[in-house]
């Protein structure tokens, strides 16, 4: 009989149909090719025949793995499977705003669109539609790891029209009514799952819709409930609660408990056509198959795949027939009547999402791309599952994914992989479904940049090839899922338009990614090589950007207004025409038009962020950047002899305003062609008090006047420039035309463009840019800053240092320079004063003829004005001078006089007019009148000392003379760096030849030549010196004139022995006389605190030798290369060399000797120097070489690269063969001297460790040599190399034959188990030891617990296998009995294990061993230092954390106060073992040091053990070493030696020494961090209050947007009682703190002003607070706690805010937490009529808020 007649209800044999006629079904469609006709298939053409008779026979031939030789039934949902109407069980893995993406069973994928999720979503969106609504109310409606029952409602199939090959997506529906179809609604039972959707919310539940039209769902509201996730339009899937009855319209339900197992359903309940995927049914085993188990549920068949076991480990042997298993439906079948099944627990369950998404919380997890190591578990179908041990996850590996090469047969290739095999993968996607990781084992995939869109970051570099070209752009074809288009905009630097003619297919092309959508799978490239190659920060989103960055970008845009460049990441910006360059508005052209002759769309332009708003997207930019060229100007035309620097002449064209005009350069050879030129207002003097009146008055009134010029740069428009200094530089020598062109060493005239503190940036000729930092600046005293020097728009001369190629501009230096020829007359004081003199008279008497106004008719009327009397009215005083008026109104000043006051009127005669200040320079000294004439002078009497010259009457001739006052044209404006002269001195001026204008009447007198004191000494000459400084590279000398000289150490010394070297100290004292020879001098620029020659002498009676390669010589240490662990040394005085790490023998200190070999001569960009090596070069040289690291095959062997005679090699290193004597892990300890590794479960991480061995080299012995394969068997044992067998204690064993019976050997864990060891003994690999069992009832079976690979094992020989060359031992009972001894030490002190619990080896376990002992016996004995090395790490805000939060329990406070209690307990009784640790000796702390060298407090120990013995120096050099040792992942270690050290240094050492550890441990260490411990730890603890107000004053403003610093200042004042500017701070910190913060600094100022200040305002403080936020409940929490600890009256203070708090309308779940504390509050301080009040006043807020969980809260009490 059918089995369908026993699937109706009751009995009945009507269709179905008429079994449930309240809903219409969907039509299935039969697609099993068995009901496909004969008649059809002879229609076939006998082509079609054929190709499928070949397709066959090629499965056939590839033969996966039995499953297409099963049942097409009992196999894997394929593709295939997956028709109409088939009902599967899925998890949703991603969310887009179009559809939802399921992962479905067997690495399937299906697409749910917006229109088959429900009836109620559908009417979401028309609303939102409707309404215009832009908030996504339903977004949350669903989520990742979510569990659905789908229907597939479109296959996986191809049709007639389509191509073969072409691959449909599968549509899903996950709508109630087509998921429920086939359902009987009166046969539902209790404990059935199904899904449904929120439709609507009532009084005590929701209503939900299950699919069927005449019933409901509902749920019930329980208190377990989310009720804000049970929103309309939510889907779920729900349990039936009672059986739904006939005339029942209303089926009960509930939500699946993640507390509670799932119902099993047994056979009996349900037919077929009730089964839904997600129900958990009792299944029976009838058949084992190859691919999994055949299994049935009552009638019904049903397949588990090996796939869908518990893991993927399990084998099917495990089960047998007749047995049951609790499994979850997968899918549903209706055409062939088979369901699949699932044991997976997360399937098992529904209730938590699969692992593989917990660990990220998201699909695209930072896993998919990663690369992992992984084992092999076994073939399953063409598939191979492999476990991920590092993620605790499996994988599958499809057979496409295997490799890179073709196979024929799929069989062969799963075989060549072995269980247990380990190899790497990569993660190339995620099934939630399965719970398994998608990997891949090819070459190509793993070696592959990226395999993800959301694995490629803005701004990287890609490589890809060009697949397709059309008009808007090219696509790039990255990998073989991964496109990228680049648009034509960025096809070129100068964008190309035909790109069909310029670019071909296939062409291989790099890129640069400017916009990554991986959402939409969109990647937009750019192929502008000034893009691709920029070193500019490149700017990914808002975040991004802050102001005055520099970034790149692209000109995509032009328009009147200004540019649109577009940033990378989609980021667009404006620059404003106000911000584009030296951009001019001439008449009959507009912005627009003149931009687009300077800019074009497409162009890269450098530019820096002005302002930017990330919520309204707009960023404004400029492209005035300092130091940088404005990209985009186009050249304007020029004749061919156009030069840069070419004198002409030129007049005035057109003046519109007083910053720049335009004038027409004049060429006698081509009059009609006139070049237009451009003259700003900075290059119409050298003078900037000079250049507006000359454009305003002089170029502007005289336009037709010719003047001389030269042309300075050439761009869109040609600029002149009419600086005397330049245009008589130009008639002499000539300028750079372009920046290659530079040459270093030589002088370049500039102009002064931008002045910032860190250096001026000048404008050299053609727009070179030109950089002097700070350094180069010639400044002198520290009040004289670069602003005050010099100006914008100055001429000064710069020596080029340095060409920076990368940015394209001039590193130079503006110190003062000994200039050369005819170019040192230009610079010289009375020039340069002549100059600007020529010009303030010829612009005076342009005011006469052209100027308006009451100062221009005074020089009208007034030809002779110097030496006019005029009475001045005394105004005010400013500095040392009188400022007034004359009687006609005009300015002037007067140099200050004590016997005059404000108010007075004076007689005084002028002298000089001050252009900028627009006033008259009087003086009152002038007896009788000036006279003028061209003779020489005797003395002068100075009158006054302006900005660069002073003004001074000659004594025999009453002649006003001007004295320069400034040393060169660089330090015209600088008042610190020439001669100063005062009021009324006489200048002896008899040797001195005066300069006279007779047209403009003015008398200059040079600067006199002082006569030098100073001795000049010959070379080798010798003069008696006296030591003045012992350092431990040179003597510091002073010679008998004062000048200072040094002895370098290689000047000291004709033969020196490195054997018995002393060093500089011991030989030499201070003031101890000596008689040198001179070899030259160190002087190179003149300055001003070294005017003395600084002199290079030497003891030495000969002289340097030239050196050859292969010499022995003898160097000298000049410093370590801390990075490499090489040493530099000095060979001679002026010749370095460089000892590689591996050509180093011994440890050496700075100053010390040693012989050395050359071995070769080495020239980079930092000069010459030698290459060394410590090692003699013997006859056994040959037979050594020197290796690089390459690769680590294993923890015990390691490959390196070896040249020899031009020829390279792999090196191979075996652990045996690396050190005379054995230790643990001895390739990291004694070869590379890094820390030893850390072993997971056994297991090396490669990728972790092999950055430690990066770039090292090794010198090695050669053992073995073969040619063939290009290899050598290297040895770095001492006894090798150097032929010292003394050190040897474990010998090398080479043959099997050294080894005999009864030996104890020593021997490296190569293999290792928890019952057998294989042990590695020599001759590489090949001699090996067994150990089969261990006796020790501890060690056997446990041996992974006390052991690792890459440790060392003492064990005796009981046999020798000659022929195996292996030989059985047993571990020695001594050995056994340490390993057991520690181990069990490991147990008492509580070991925590590393990751994930296994040991490390044994020099972890001592450290960790010493760092418990330590806790144990934490206690400080007092000492000199105070309390500096003994801190308190718990004094920081966690104590004024409230005790109780809004969602903290009192059973979680009950246990703080506990752990808090516990915590005091143990610091009782670590001060009370004060004495053990002050019976330690110097001996027993070596030892724990070198056991835990990363332990911070056993080195402070250590410190203050020398402290207490008042050696200091041996602290220092102990703290030195501390930090050496730490490693440096150890911050907190680190920055607490930091600390210590610095301690030190202030209790006994200098400030200076101080400033020097402070400036290092800011370089190693978090500055904010080193800021708050110096101020706390140091200055604070030992009394140092100003240091420590002075470091937080830094630190705030070096850290202001850092919460924590600012909170540390503020507990810092409060301690010390200065309130009020506790206040200040805070008030301060709003500026620079965001708004966010605002609450957290007020709450914890409030609780610091309950502690240390005034209470009154603490609380006034928190009731403005909580005015604000009054729904806080951890705020009010914290304002009661308070009150109860410190008011006076806490209990009618705190019971009246508990009151206050329970009228306020806040929701009962975040009242909880201040219920059980207000009870708690009365049960402790009130009486029971308190008590009884409380209950009363919270049952009353319980009843009007229904709170039933407060209501059991009130009966515990």
């Amino acid at each position: 009989m059918s089995t369908e007649i026993d699937y109706f209800p009751r009995g009945s044999s009507t269709t179905k149909a008429e079994a449930k006629p309240e809903k219409a079904r969907l039509n299935r469609v039969d697609r099993d090719d068995l009901f496909v006709s004969t008649s059809t298939k002879r229609k076939r053409s006998q082509h079609d025949a054929q190709k499928l008779k070949e397709e066959r026979k090629k499965k056939k031939k590839k033969a996966l793995d039995g499953e297409d030789r099963q049942e097409a039934l009992y196999r894997r949902l394929h593709k295939q499977n997956l028709t109409d109407g088939v009902l599967l069980c899925g998890c949703i893995e991603k969310i887009t705003p179009y559809e939802l993406r399921v992962s479905l069973p067997h690495q399937n994928i299906g697409y749910i669109p917006l229109s088959m999720i429900s009836d109620e979503y559908t009417e979401l969106i028309q609303q939102k539609l409707s309404n215009n609504n832009q908030d996504d109310d339903f977004d949350n409606l669903f989520h990742l790891g979510q569990y659905v029952i789908c229907r597939v409602i479109e296959g996986e199939s191809t049709s007639d029209s389509e191509k073969p090959n072409q691959q449909k997506r599968l549509h899903l529906s996950i709508n109630p009514k087509d998921v429920c179809d086939q359902l009987t609604p009166d046969q539902l039972v209790k404990g059935m799952m199904i899904p449904g959707v929120v439709s609507s919310t009532t009084d005590h539940g929701f209503l939900i819709n299950i699919g069927f039209s005449q019933r409901k769902g509902f749920l019930a509201k329980d208190k377990h409930l989310d009720e804000d996730q049970l929103k309309f339009g939510f889907h779920g899937l729900f349990q039936i609660k009672e059986s739904s009855t006939v005339n029942s319209r209303i089926i009960p339900l509930k939500i699946l408990d993640n507390k509670k197992p799932r119902t099993t359903l047994s056979p009996t309940k349900l037919p077929f056509h009730m089964l839904l995927p997600g129900l958990k049914c009792k299944v029976t085993v009838t058949k084992t198959r190859v691919n999994g188990l055949e299994v049935s549920f009552g009638e019904i068949k049903g397949f588990i795949h090996l796939q869908d076991f518990d893991t993927l480990k399990t084998p099917i042997t495990d089960f047998s027939p007749e047995q049951e298993l609790e499994a979850t439906i997968l899918s549903i079948d209706p055409t062939t009547k088979l369901i699949h099944y699932s044991m997976q627990p997360h399937l098992l369950a529904l209730t938590f999402p699969p692992t593989i998404l917990d660990k990220n919380n998201e699909a695209t997890s930072p896993m998919i791309g990663s690369i992992q190591p992984c084992t092999v578990v076994r073939a399953i179908g063409s598939s191979l599952a492999i476990r991920l041990p590092s993620l605790k996850q499996y994988g599958v590996v499809s057979s496409t994914n295997l490799t890179d090469e073709k196979y024929d047969d799929i069989q062969q290739l799963l075989g060549s992989f072995v269980a247990g095999q380990k190899t790497q993968c990569r993660i190339i996607g995620i099934s939630l479904s399965s719970n398994l990781a998608i990997c891949s084992l090819k070459k190509s995939v793993l070696e592959a940049p990226f395999i993800t869109y959301s694995d490629i970051q803005i701004g990287s570099l890609v490589k890809g090839t060009i697949s397709q070209v059309n008009e808007r752009g090219l696509t790039i074809n990255l990998t073989k899922y991964i496109n990228g288009f680049v648009p034509t905009l960025h096809n070129a630097d100068i964008p190309i338009k035909e790109t069909l003619n310029k670019f071909s297919l296939k062409k291989k092309v790099q890129c640069r990614v400017l916009q990554v959508d991986a959402l939409r799978q969109r990647l937009i490239l750019t192929m502008k090589p000034s893009l691709i190659n920029t070193k500019i920060p490149i700017v990914y989103s808002y975040n991004d950007l802050q102001t005055d960055l520099l970034t790149i970008g692209v000109v995509t845009s032009i328009q009147e207004y200004g540019l649109l460049v577009k940033l990378f990441g989609g980021l667009c910006g404006l620059v404003p025409k106000t911000e584009i360059g030296q951009l001019q508005t001439l008449v009959g052209t507009s912005i627009k038009s003149q931009l687009q002759q300077m800019f074009y769309v497409g162009q890269t332009v450098s530019c820096k962020v002005l302002n930017f708003d990330a919520e309204e997207k707009k960023i404004t930019l400029s492209l005035k950047v300092p130091g940088k060229m404005t990209f985009g100007s186009k050249l304007a035309a020029v004749p061919r002899d156009f030069s840069i620097g070419k004198v002409v002449c030129w007049i005035v064209s057109e003046c519109e305003n007083d910053e720049y005009l335009t004038g027409i350069a004049l060429d006698e050879d081509r009059p009609k062609k006139a070049l237009t030129v451009t003259l700003t207002k900075n290059h119409t003097s050298d003078f900037i008090e000079h250049q507006a009146l000359l454009m305003r008055v002089d170029l502007s009134k005289k336009s037709t006047q010719q003047r001389q010029g030269i042309f300075w740069s050439h761009l869109s428009y040609i600029n002149i420039s009419m600086k005397k200094t330049l245009v008589e530089f130009c008639e002499r020598s000539t300028l750079p035309q372009k920046f290659e062109d530079c040459i270093v060493g030589s002088i370049v005239p500039g102009v002064v463009q931008n002045i910032f503190d860190y250096g001026v940036f000048i404008d050299l000729p053609n727009t070179i840019v030109a950089f002097a930092p700070h350094k180069h600046l010639d400044l002198h005293g520290s009040l004289e800053t670069a602003e005050k020097k010099y100006r914008i728009g100055q001429t000064v001369f710069v020596r080029i240092l340095q060409l920076d190629e990368e940015k394209h501009r001039c590193i130079v230096s503006l110190k003062t320079l000994n200039y050369d020829g005819e170019i040192a007359e230009l610079t010289q004081p009375e020039n340069v004063l002549r100059t600007y003199l020529d010009e303030k008279y010829q612009l005076i008497q342009d005011m006469r003829l052209h100027g308006t106004g009451p100062l221009s008719k005074f020089f009208q009327e007034t030809s002779k004005w110097i030496g006019l009397k005029s009475r001045c009215l005394i105004e005010k005083r400013s500095d040392d001078w009188f400022v007034g008026r004359l009687e006609n109104g005009i300015p002037a000043a007067l140099p200050y006089d004590a016997h005059y006051s404000i108010g007075d009127s004076l007689d005084g005669y002028i002298v000089d007019f001050s252009i900028p200040a627009q006033q008259f320079i009087l003086t009152l000294d002038l007896k009788k009148p000036l006279k003028f004439s061209s003779q020489t002078f005797t003395q002068c009497t100075v009158l006054c000392q302006l900005q660069s010259y002073a003004l001074a009457l000659t004594t025999d001739s009453n002649q006003l003379v001007h004295l320069p006052t400034f040393s060169d044209l660089n330090s015209f404006y600088s008042s610190s760096s020439g001669i100063s002269y005062k009021r009324n001195q006489q200048v002896d001026v008899s040797s001195i030849k005066p300069y006279t204008s007779k047209e403009l009447n003015y008398t200059i007198l040079p600067t006199p030549v002082r006569k030098s004191s100073i001795e000049v000494y010959q070379v080798d000459q010798t003069v008696p010196v006296t030591i003045v400084d012992v350092l431990p590279k040179q003597l510091n000398v002073k010679l008998n004139d004062g000048s200072r000289g040094r002895l370098h150490i290689t000047e000291l010394f004709d033969n020196p022995s490195p054997d018995q070297f002393q060093s500089l100290t011991d030989l030499y004292q201070v003031n101890q006389s000596l008689n040198a020879r001179i070899i030259g001098t160190r002087n190179i620029e003149k300055d001003s605190k070294h005017q003395r020659p600084v002199y290079e002498l030497s003891l030495r009676e000969k002289s340097t030798i030239e050196y050859q390669v292969g010499d022995r010589i003898v160097g000298f240490v000049d410093k370590i290369d801390e990075k490499n662990k090489g040493l530099w040394l000095h060979l001679s005085l002026h010749t370095r060399g460089y000892v590689p790490p591996e050509h180093v023998s011994k440890e050496l200190s700075i100053g010390q000797c040693c012989y050395v070999t050359i071995v070769k001569k080495t020239t980079n960009n930092k000069g010459e120097y030698y290459t060394l090596s410590m090692f003699e070069k013997n006859q056994s040289e040959a037979s050594v070489v020197y290796a690089k690291f390459k690769e680590m095959k294993s923890i015990n062997e390691f490959r390196f690269d070896v040249t020899r005679n031009n020829e390279s090699y792999e090196g191979i290193l075996v652990s045996t063969d690396v050190a005379d004597v054995f230790e643990d892990f001895v390739f990291w300890k004694y070869l590379m001297n890094v820390k030893p590794p850390v072993l997971v479960n056994g297991q090396l991480n490669m990728k972790k460790e092999l950055w430690k061995f990066r770039n090292k080299s090794i010198r090695a012995f050669v053992k073995e040599e073969n040619s063939d394969k290009q290899q050598m068997i290297l040895s770095t044992r001492k006894s090798k190399l150097e032929q010292n067998h003394l050190d040897v204690i474990d010998e090398e064993i080479e043959t099997i034959e050294q080894i005999s019976a009864g030996d104890i050997l020593h021997g490296y864990i190569d293999v290792l188990t928890n019952r057998q060891i294989t042990v590695l003994l020599g001759g590489g690999r090949s001699i090996v030891g067994q150990i089969e069992k261990v006796v020790n009832r501890t060690l056997n079976g446990h041996l992974r617990e006390y052991l690792d690979v890459g440790m060392i094992v003492e064990a005796v020989v009981l046999n020798v296998d000659k022929e195996k060359n292996k030989c059985q031992m047993k571990l020695t009972d001594q050995f056994i009995e340490q390993l057991v001894s520690k181990r069990s030490k490991r147990t008492r002190l509580s070991r925590t294990n590393s990751l994930n619990g296994s040991i490390a080896g044994d020099d972890e376990s001592q450290e960790t061993n010493v760092k418990r002992l330590k806790t144990v016996e934490n206690a400080s004995a007092a000492s000199a230092l105070g309390s500096d090395l003994k801190f308190d790490w718990t004094d920081d805000l966690s104590a004024l954390r409230s005790s109780m939060d809004d969602d903290v329990d009192a059973e979680q406070m009950d246990e703080s106060i506990s752990t808090s209690s516990a915590t005091k307990e143990r610091k009782l009784e670590s001060n009370g073992s004060t004495s053990v640790r002050s019976q330690r000796s110097q001996e027993q702390y070596e030892e724990l040091v070198k056991q835990a060298p990363n332990d911070s407090q056993l080195w402070m120990e250590y410190m203050q053990f020398f402290v207490d013995q008042a050696e200091i120096d041996r602290a220092r050099t102990l703290a030195e070493r501390a930090l050496a040792s730490i490693f440096y992942r150890e911050e907190r270690d680190k920055l607490n030696m930091w600390i210590a050290y610095l301690a030190l240094e202030n209790r006994h050492g200098t400030p200076e020494k101080v400033n020097s550890i402070l400036s290092r441990a800011l370089g190693n260490c978090d500055s904010s961090k080193v800021y708050q411990r110096l101020a706390c730890d140091v200055y604070e603890k030992n009394g140092q209050l100003n240091d420590a107000n002075a470091t937080f004053a830094l630190l705030v403003k070096k850290f202001n947007k850092d919460k924590q610093a600012w909170l540390e200042y503020i507990m810092y004042l409060f301690r010390h009682q200065q309130t009020e500017q506790a206040k200040a701070t805070l008030d301060k910190s709003f500026s620079s703190l965001p708004s966010a913060d605002h609450v957290e600094m007020i709450n914890k100022f409030g609780q610091l002003e309950f502690k240390y200040g005034d209470k009154e305002r603490a609380k006034t403080l928190y009731e403005k607070l909580l005015s604000s936020y009054p729904k806080r409940t951890d705020l009010w929490s914290i304002y009661i706690d308070m009150l109860i600890k410190y008011d006076p009256d806490p209990s009618v203070v705190a019971r009246s805010i508990f009151d206050r708090v329970l009228a306020l309308n806040i929701p009962p779940k975040k009242m909880k937490s201040l219920i059980k504390k207000y009870l708690q509050f009365e049960k402790q301080y009130g009486t029971t009529a308190d008590l009884n009040r409380a209950k009363e006043r919270i049952t009353q807020y319980v009843n009007a808020n229904d709170d039933p969980s407060a209501k059991s809260n009130i009966e515990d009490f």
